[in-house]
């Protein structure tokens, strides 16, 4: 998907873990700020990933903003072996893919990363579809999830008095790959938005823990002008509810359109001299997108109607 684009026609990039292709639609964005926007998000991905993911992007997109969020940060496994061939399989055979690889991959299996097919010999014919299967996503990235609503006692996804000021760190490594991140935006004059998507739990994360780690990096968010823009922290100031979320981890595609409005929304509002004379190459492409969009969406909120009255 990233190669077949037009050179420097993406303004704002959407990088991260399932939290990211989960949440943010880009035709919303596209529809509502006039720019051209793709999600780059892979399930399981780390902070480690974005930054060779990124690097990668840059050599033929130099956006505006780029988006991160919060989950990639969490060190929650050392080494993910779907979750790096996702990450680096589609990328072209270049120096950084070279680093990228030998910086994650253990030194017994970086053959199988550098040639891919070692793994999938038997499946040759079909391992790129296994391995880029979001490049054919109609909705540049985004993955919808759907409902698995059920009654709840409270439709509040968290419970304030549950929050705490303690505060959790990440790793050095990690944080040293914020850092490079952070140059080369610098370098690239990339204004850089960290968001937290609303969920519960996952990978034995709550909530209530990554909140920690936002107050363990408050200060450092603030010398280097990273706006944190957090959904998951009251939830209900954006409309979002228990409803809205597919399971503990991940919006539903309806509560996904909520946060890439309210998103879209605060762009709108504190980021026009950032987006300001963009390009708006993909509108007619982004007008027929809508138009998927908005069937499915549609044919969701029918479906959560069905579920939730079979349900009282």
């Amino acid at each position: 998907m990233l190669y077949e684009l037009p050179e420097n026609t993406i303004e704002i990039v959407f990088l991260g873990s399932s939290h990211s292709h989960r949440t943010h639609i880009p035709i919303v964005y596209n529809d509502l700020l006039k720019v051209d926007t793709i999600s780059m998000g892979v399930n399981g991905l780390t902070i480690e990933h974005l930054y060779y993911q990124l690097v990668e992007i840059l050599k033929t997109q130099n956006p505006k903003i780029v988006v991160m969020e919060f989950f990639s940060l969490y060190q929650y496994n050392k080494f993910d072996w779907w979750t790096t061939h996702k990450s680096y399989d589609s990328m072209n055979v270049s120096m950084n893919k070279f680093k990228a690889i030998n910086s994650s991959v253990p030194i017994e299996l970086r053959m199988e990363f550098f040639i891919p097919i070692i793994s999938y010999h038997q499946n040759w014919k079909t391992f790129l579809e296994v391995f880029n299967d979001v490049d054919d996503n109609p909705f540049y990235g985004f993955i919808p999830s759907y409902t698995k609503v059920k009654y709840h006692t409270t439709n509040d996804i968290v419970d304030q008095k549950n929050f705490s000021n303690d505060e959790l760190y990440i790793s050095e490594s990690y944080l040293n790959y914020v850092e490079r991140i952070l140059q080369l935006c610098d370098e690239n004059n990339i204004s850089i938005i960290l968001n937290i998507s609303p969920y519960i739990e996952q990978y034995g994360l709550t909530v209530y823990d990554a909140q920690k780690y936002i107050n363990g990096l408050h200060d450092y968010f603030g010398e280097n002008d990273i706006d944190v823009i957090d959904f998951s922290y009251n939830p209900s100031n954006y409309d979002i509810y228990m409803d809205d979320l597919h399971d503990d981890g991940h919006l539903n595609v309806g509560g996904a359109y909520k946060a890439s409005m309210a998103l879209g929304e605060i762009m709108a509002q504190e980021y026009l001299d950032i987006l300001a004379n963009s390009r708006y190459d993909f509108e007619m492409e982004t007008n027929q997108k809508l138009e998927a969009f908005e069937f499915v969406l549609d044919k969701f909120y029918r479906n959560k109607e069905i579920l939730l009255n079979s349900e009282e």
